[in-house]
């Protein structure tokens, strides 16, 4: 994870590394931080959601939050948002009737063809063939 400035400052001076190397953030704040990050995915998963939205919204840059959630989860925001919205629409899939239209509006997909490419790339086969085989 980054670093944390009060982590610098209290090293004493045979702490300090001797590059530019710099110590990392501890493990729980970085697992806090990405802990929000997900907090506001599930919140606001319905809605359009950017990286820098996210970013405002937690006060922190929208790389950093970024790399975190990279570190933390193997995913990218952006990954984790559609995997997210698949997850949710998978669901709504096979426990309701709505129309694969509604599905996509309802998980904050753009669009129908936005949500079938993806769906069709994580699951492999269009929504309503999978919809057909449940």
């Amino acid at each position: 994870c980054s670093f944390s400035v009060m982590a610098i400052l209290s090293l004493s001076p045979e702490e300090l590394p001797e590059s530019d190397e710099v110590p990392s953030e501890p493990e729980e704040s970085a697992s806090e931080i990405t802990d929000a990050v997900i907090g506001y995915i599930r919140e606001n998963y319905t809605l359009p959601i950017s990286n820098e939205e996210i970013g405002r919204a937690l006060n922190f840059h929208p790389n950093y939050l970024n790399r975190l959630m990279k570190r933390c989860t193997g995913q990218s925001i952006h990954r984790y948002l559609i995997g997210f919205r698949l997850r949710q629409a998978t669901a709504l899939l096979q426990n309701t009737n709505l129309s694969v239209g509604e599905i996509a509006a309802r998980t904050g997909f753009t669009d129908v063809q936005q949500f079938s490419k993806s769906f069709r790339k994580s699951i492999g086969i269009p929504p309503g063939a999978f919809r057909r085989l449940i």
